[in-house]
């Protein structure tokens, strides 16, 4: 779920998508700089976890398709 509404946040196209798009580059950083620590197991599998979905957040994803195609096929008057 949470995954769903970054998504919808950083693909809305306003102000706060770019803000948002921010917090994420900089969590990237973030994780980066932590990934090359020597790290224990449980936290090199948090910080894994994290960078992938960072990672997935960041690519520009491919416009949806409408759900339904409304066909005008009503009478005119």
């Amino acid at each position: 779920m949470l995954r769903s509404l970054a998504r919808a946040t950083l693909t809305a196209g306003d102000d706060h998508a770019a803000r948002m798009r921010k917090l994420v580059e900089a969590a990237k950083v973030a994780l980066d700089d932590e990934a090359k620590r020597p790290l224990d197991k449980p936290t090199r599998k948090y910080v894994d976890a994290a960078t992938a979905l960072v990672e997935e957040l960041l690519v520009e994803p491919t416009p949806a398709r409408p759900l339904f195609t409304v066909i005008d096929g009503g009478r005119r008057d």
